[in-house]
């Protein structure tokens, strides 16, 4: 039997995110790298620098109980870093300031802990009883807290910090807690969007555990149009023969139209930048 799916939604904390002045890149990579140790990723919010904003978002999110929530952004030293204020409003629980954190930031500064200013101060802030994970790149901490049968992970906002901690510190806890991996696979077909997507949705009911997608951008008149495929399951093996099934069934479907599958290629992890 397939292990239950691990539900998880990302928050990217940032009104320049809003307003689009800066690319939310962290959310791209995040799902990504969640899908291939078989979380599946339900929701994506960017929220603008808000106390209200960001508790409001984050409660809605935890009324639909997803396993895991990850936020990034929210957690530097400046006024309008208020992602670990919400947290403590929404969990009802206690700011307090992480001390391996203090002293990391007193040792690279050569200055003692209490003379420390009040911004660099701010970026130790975690929760009374929370698990505090190392920064491996940055100064700020990630912070892991249970609020309400849901796992937060708060994680600061520079792209590299947010790899460096789910590398080193995440990934393997998630991955043991889901106990799936996903596989991804590419064919091409000679059709439309509007002619080959009512023949996914008829496979699909068939098939648990898969996503197939058109990728209209990829479409060559040429060549064909690209479908993006990702199987879930227990290890490699069974994911591939997901693939092949669902590749085998599609091309029934598409030959009884008088079309063809003209390429196909196995699992690989690239995105399709849309």
């Amino acid at each position: 039997m397939e292990e239950k799916a691990l539900l998880a939604e990302i928050h990217a904390i940032g009104s320049e995110l809003c307003y689009g002045r800066v690319r939310d890149t962290n959310s791209f990579w995040l799902a990504d790298q969640l899908t291939r140790i078989g979380v599946s990723v339900e929701r994506i919010t960017c929220t603008r620098d808000d106390l209200d904003e960001i508790t409001s978002t984050f409660r809605e999110s935890l009324n639909r109980r997803p396993n895991l929530i990850l936020t990034t952004g929210g957690l530097g030293p400046t006024p309008d870093d208020l992602t670990m204020e919400a947290l403590a409003r929404l969990s009802q629980q206690k700011m307090i300031l992480d001390r391996t954190t203090l002293e990391y930031y007193s040792q690279k500064r050569s200055i003692p802990v209490e003379e420390l200013p009040k911004n660099i101060r701010q970026m130790a802030r975690t929760l009374q009883g929370a698990k505090c994970l190392k920064n491996p790149t940055g100064g700020a901490p990630a912070t892991i807290v249970d609020i309400e049968g849901t796992t937060f992970t708060i994680l600061p906002g520079p792209p590299r910090e947010v790899k460096a901690i789910f590398t080193h510190h995440l990934k393997k806890m998630f991955h043991a807690q889901t106990g799936r991996i996903s596989v991804h696979g590419k064919i091409i077909v000679s059709m439309h969007e509007s002619e080959v997507s009512p023949l996914i949705d008829q496979i699909l009911k068939d098939h648990s555990d898969i996503y197939a997608k058109p990728l209209v951008k990829g479409y060559r008149p040429s060549v064909g149009l690209p479908i993006e495929i990702i199987s879930f399951g227990e290890n490699r093996k069974k994911c591939l023969k997901k693939l092949t099934k669902i590749t085998q069934d599609l091309q029934i479907l598409v030959e009884e139209k008088g079309r063809k599958i003209i390429f196909t290629h196995g699992s690989r992890h690239k995105r399709d930048d849309r």
